[in-house]
This record gives C-alpha cells, structure tokens and sequence, in this order.
C-alpha cells in the first residue's frame, strides 16, 4: 500500500508539468491529505494509552490517499487493474486480522474491559454488596493516574447499577488520606458498616473492611 501511493509521488513528480488542472488538483488534494494523516496520526503513536477510535481518522485519510493514488494510474487491460484492488483488499484484511490478533491487549479500552470484569466477579461472589452504598478503595500508595483509571474503567460507580441496579460513590483511600482532603484525618466520615466497604484491588477485589477498621496503618497484601 506504501509502495503505491511511494510510485504516485515519484511517477506525478516527475510528470508535473505535463499534468492537466484536475490531475495537478488531485495531487495538491493528496499534499493536504498526507499533512493532515500526519497531524492525525502524530497523536495516537505517542499516546500512552492507545484507543482504537484514535486510529480510525488517520486510517479514512489514509484509505483516500490510497484511492487517489490508484485512480491515477492507467491500465490497458483491466484485470491488472482489479487484481491490484483485490491485493490491496486482502492485504488489509490480513493486516487488520494480526493487528487485533496480537495487538488488541495492548489497547486502552481492553484493560479497562479486564478491571471492569474484575468488579463484576466481585459483585457475582457477594464481595461487593448490594446495599453498599459507598466504596472505599485503599491504596498502599496515592497514584492518581491508577485512580483516573479505575474510575473511567467503572465509570464512576455507574458500572453497579446495571449489576445490583443502583450507582456507588467511589472514593480513594491510603492510610490517613482521602482524595477530597489533603489533611490526614484518623476515620473516615459518615462511616457505617452497613453501606460502606472498604476494598483492596490487586488482581481482584477484596473486602478489607474489617482489618483496615482495626488498624488503618496496615499494609495488606493479597
């Protein structure tokens, strides 16, 4: 695919001044969309977290540039022509079956899917309760980007309401610290044992309700 629209640069470069108004347009058309299949594709490589949504801009300019790239070449018969398409047609699907293949768990939205089913096999086993109201996850160590992650992965407590139908608050706790006050406090306010959990996430959920109210200073390890 690389190769084609390689060969329509060189082979329009070369012929430029022998070009007519709407060939000499389309070329400047292919200019704008190479700039702008940059501009989108810039982002989605350096991210961190990758979303496949991000690649499908850059993937549509892509697929443009190619067509006009193709379009520009003549063929006296016709099957060349088709068996080009048709070369281009399976290599795509082949690419596209390794991409998702070997490449799908690297994908942002794929590790939200596996915390978030970790939530869900917690509800399942009664970890988490039906009449919790409240959840209080513990962390050895404040991370706020791991906290930015599970809060999108549950979707800010929403992701209980389709299981036990009704949404929890989520808030985020280390020893002495909760995440809306950054003064250490020794309890943990509006505290009842009958709609509040305290949960440990580490390759599951574990309720730790009972042994953080006895000593909240405790590193627990599952």
């Amino acid at each position: 695919m690389l190769l084609i629209i390689i060969v329509y640069i060189v082979k329009t470069k070369r012929t430029f001044k022998n070009l007519n108004e709407h060939q000499k347009n389309n070329f400047y058309t292919f200019g704008v969309l190479f700039l702008l299949f940059v501009f989108c594709l810039t982002p989605a490589i350096i991210t961190i977290r990758l979303e496949q949504r991000w690649l499908l801009a850059p993937f549509c300019i892509f697929i443009t540039m190619l067509v006009i790239a193709l379009s520009s070449f003549k063929f006296k018969d016709n099957r060349i022509k088709n068996s080009i398409f048709l070369t281009f047609i399976a290599c795509f699907l082949i690419s596209d079956c390794n991409y998702f293949y070997n490449g799908v768990k690297n994908l942002y939205i794929t590790n939200s899917q596996s915390a978030s089913s970790v939530f869900e096999t917690a509800i399942k086993k009664g970890i988490i309760r039906y009449n919790t109201s409240t959840l209080y996850l513990w962390e050895q160590h404040r991370d706020y980007g791991f906290e930015g992650d599970i809060n999108w992965d549950i979707g800010g407590g929403n992701l209980f309401w389709f299981y036990q139908n009704k949404s929890k608050k989520i808030f985020f706790i280390d020893s002495t610290y909760l995440t809306q006050n950054t003064d250490a406090i020794n309890t943990l306010p509006d505290f009842t044992q009958d709609s509040v959990q305290i949960l440990y996430y580490k390759n599951g959920v574990f309720d730790i309700t009972d042994q953080f109210l006895k000593d909240s200073l405790k590193c627990f390890k599952y």
